[in-house]
């Protein structure tokens, strides 16, 4: 497999016959919740899967149980109050060093 995959925490992938390429959501001990670095991995995976030129097509999938049980609420119980009423469930948390 290229370089392209490797820097995508919580992420698997495999490729398959015909351009296939099987994307799995590797957190099966959280019900492959989304937690930050999975959602920062998600929101930037598909420029690369863009420039591949092998793929054709992407599956994706969960690994273990469950497809994903949405957000890590462990993850989302630190954000600020302010962002997680306001349903801005995109955006990181808002810290001194990021101001």
């Amino acid at each position: 497999m290229t370089d392209y995959f490797e820097n995508y925490p919580g992420l698997a992938f495999e490729r398959r016959d015909n351009g296939v390429l099987l994307m799995t959501l590797n957190r099966p001990d959280k019900l492959n919740a989304t937690d930050g670095p999975l959602h920062l991995g998600l929101s930037r995976v598909w420029d690369d899967i863009d420039a591949d030129p092998d793929t054709r097509v992407v599956v994706v999938t969960g690994a273990g149980d469950a497809f994903s049980a949405g957000g890590d609420l462990e993850w989302i119980s630190g954000w600020p109050a302010t962002t997680r009423s306001s349903g801005a469930s995109c955006r990181r948390p808002v810290t001194s060093s990021t101001r």
